[in-house]
């Protein structure tokens, strides 16, 4: 690394500038949306299908 990355002491910390943790579970599964069987567009493929001809 070209740069250090260790915090300095006496540092503001994420809590002290306002950021909450939360869980990882509900969040998850919004990143790995795309990666669902079908891919991302499945349910408007499906959607799509279901729609009469033109």
């Amino acid at each position: 690394m070209r740069a250090n990355n260790v915090v300095a002491p006496g540092a503001l910390g994420l809590g002290d500038l306002g950021v909450t943790g939360s869980a990882l579970e509900p969040i998850i599964p919004t990143y790995l949306y795309r990666y669902r069987k079908g891919g991302q567009y499945a349910e408007l493929s499906a959607a799509a299908a279901a729609l009469p001809p033109r």
